[in-house]
C-alpha cells in the first residue's frame, strides 16, 4: 500500500499581505497619475516683450474702452483670449502663500464657459490647476461666476481649493486697501455668489449689462455710469 503525499498549501497570509499592499499602492499610483495630467489646452503664453506692458492692453483694449466710455451710451468691448493671456503673461505672475506657489496662469474661453489654468507648486512637486466656470447673469443684472469644478491635473479638488482660497483671502485684506469694490467682488467669486458687475477705471465707472462667451472670445456690453 503506497502513501499519498499532499502538496503543501501556499501560505494565505502572504497572499493577503500582497493584496493589502496592492490595495494601498493602487490609489496612491492613481492619485499621482491624475495629478500629473496636463490638459492639452494648457499652453501658457510667453509675453512678446517681457519688460513692457502688454501692447494688446495699451494699443487695443485700453484705447477701445476709454474712447467709448467718454460717451453716455452703451458700447461693446471685444476681449480676445490671446490678447487677455498676453496681458496676464506680461504681469510676471508668481503668487506664493506659505509653501504653495501659483504661476503661469492662462485663460481659455469656451461656449458659455471659461477656464482658468495655472501651475501649482508644493513641496517641490508641480501640477496644473484648472478652474472651470459657467458665468451667468441673473434677473437683477448681477453676475455669478458659477464655478463648476476645480482640478489638480485630472483629480477633483473643488472643496479643498475653495477652503484654501477663502483662507488666503481672509489673510490678504491689506491687499485690497482702497479697493473695497474689488474685495467684495473677489469674496463673491470665492463663495460662488452673485456680485454687481460695476468697474471703475481712471475715474470712469461702467456696468456690464450683457456678456457672451464663445471659443477664443469674450464680448462685453458696458453702460457708462455718470
Amino acid at each position: 500500500m503506497s502513501k499519498t503525499t499532499e502538496k503543501p498549501h501556499k501560505p494565505r497570509r502572504k497572499c493577503r499581505f500582497r493584496l493589502f499592499l496592492f490595495g494601498i499602492a493602487l490609489p496612491a499610483i492613481m492619485v499621482v497619475l491624475l495629478c500629473n495630467y496636463t490638459p492639452k489646452a494648457y499652453l501658457p503664453t510667453e509675453p512678446e516683450n517681457p519688460d513692457e506692458v502688454s501692447r494688446y492692453l495699451t494699443h487695443e483694449l485700453g484705447p477701445d474702452f476709454f474712447n467709448n466710455i467718454q460717451f453716455d451710451r452703451a458700447f461693446d468691448l471685444r476681449v480676445t483670449q490671446d490678447g487677455l493671456n498676453d496681458i496676464i503673461a506680461s504681469q510676471l505672475w508668481f503668487e506664493e502663500f506659505e509653501e504653495i506657489a501659483f504661476n503661469d496662469p492662462m485663460i481659455v474661453f469656451g461656449n458659455n464657459s471659461i477656464f482658468l489654468m495655472g501651475t501649482l507648486e508644493y513641496a517641490g512637486a508641480s501640477t496644473v490647476l484648472t478652474i472651470a466656470a459657467a458665468p451667468a447673469m441673473d434677473v437683477d443684472g448681477n453676475i455669478c461666476i458659477n464655478i463648476q469644478s476645480i482640478q489638480l491635473g485630472a483629480l477633483p479638488v473643488t472643496s479643498l481649493v475653495g477652503y484654501l482660497a477663502q483662507k488666503i483671502f481672509d489673510q490678504s485684506h491689506e491687499c485690497f486697501e482702497g479697493e473695497e469694490d474689488i474685495e467684495v467682488m473677489t469674496q463673491a467669486i470665492i463663495r460662488n455668489e452673485p456680485f454687481e458687475p460695476i468697474f471703475e477705471l481712471s475715474g470712469h465707472k461702467a456696468r456690464v449689462t450683457k456678456f457672451t462667451l464663445t471659443p477664443g472670445e469674450l464680448l462685453l456690453t458696458f453702460q457708462p455710469i455718470p
